[in-house]
């Protein structure tokens, strides 16, 4: 899926779109914009491979 980075926002960040899985299927999810925190870094939603299986790690906050 090719998905337009928009021009950057004072005060944000861009999360590009992902593929999530919804029932029985992948569904594309478009990119957001989501509020920047002052001492933390952004991980946006990604696949990781583990023990041969892909698993969905959602997005979250790591204190600095």
């Amino acid at each position: 899926q090719v998905e337009p980075v928009p021009n950057a926002r004072p005060g944000y960040l861009w999360s590009a779109g992902h593929y999530d899985w919804q029932g029985n299927k992948h569904v594309w999810v478009p990119g957001k914009w989501v509020v920047a925190r002052q001492g933390a870094t952004y991980q946006p939603n990604r696949w990781v491979e583990r023990d041969g299986r892909w698993n969905l790690e959602r997005e979250r906050w790591r204190d600095q």
